[in-house]
């Protein structure tokens, strides 16, 4: 029984009796978040890149339909609260219109959704944006927090619940 112990001390890691470093903790902890907010960042990045991409690579067919550039299908609805319900969803209308602005045809969008040209340029905006928070992060550098950027997202979610309210009542 003498041995296994003597054994198990042996190939054990040693015991430290001195207190922890806070200051490595404090680094690690940083360190953990500049990984979660970067990766935050680049899947940002990464999925207003393709709805842009896509944006470009589809075409409105009819009033209803979408499809993919070169092909005779055309894609599935995709709004479950329409389907659900039958009514109109804040952001029914916004593929088409993406696509429409993306092929510059700014009226055609206008009547998909009235807000689509204030919310694409919103996804415009987003690319550069994430990437200079990703470079800022890689430099170690504190994020950037602008309060008038929540505000018009605030903005821009009210905007697009009101033409509903309007779409749905007139």
């Amino acid at each position: 029984m003498d041995s296994l112990v003597q054994r198990r001390t042996r190939f054990s890691p040693p015991v430290s009796t001195a207190e922890p470093d806070i200051a490595t903790d404090e680094a690690a902890i940083e360190l953990q978040y500049r990984r979660t907010r970067r990766w935050h960042h680049s899947m940002i990045l990464v999925g207003v890149v393709i709805v842009i991409v896509l944006a470009f690579a589809l075409e409105v067919r009819s009033p209803t339909q979408v499809a993919i550039r070169g092909f005779d299908s055309v894609l599935p609805p995709s709004c479950r609260f329409r389907s659900w319900t039958g009514l109109d969803c804040p952001s029914c209308g916004l593929t088409r219109a993406f696509v429409s602005i993306a092929h510059g045809d700014l009226a055609a969008a206008l009547r998909f959704n009235p807000v689509s040209p204030l919310v694409f340029l919103a996804f415009l905006f987003q690319v550069p944006y994430r990437a200079w928070q990703i470079r800022r992060l890689d430099q170690g550098q504190e994020e950037l927090h602008w309060r008038w950027l929540t505000w018009g997202l605030w903005v821009l979610l009210g905007l697009a619940l009101a033409q509903w309210v309007v779409r749905i009542v007139v």
